[in-house]
């Protein structure tokens, strides 16, 4: 599974997401915008914390933020 176009602008456009994933996951601000740039299948943005995280933070469903 990889991210929506949707909750990847989401997350670069929340400040606490970002903040609550680098806190929560224990890796630097550069961390996350790779990630996202890469969006690779099956990455930690799609683990059970970082979905938990997202969508308290954005307010976006599972469904919003995941592409099957």
């Amino acid at each position: 599974m990889r991210l929506t176009k949707q909750a990847i602008n989401a997350i670069r456009k929340n400040a606490e997401c970002k903040r609550e994933l680098m806190y929560q996951l224990e890796i630097s601000y550069t961390t996350i915008y790779r990630w996202l740039e890469s969006n690779k299948q099956n990455n930690d943005l799609t683990k059970a914390l970082s979905l938990k995280i997202i969508s308290e933070t954005t307010g976006l469903t599972n469904e919003q933020i995941l592409e099957q």
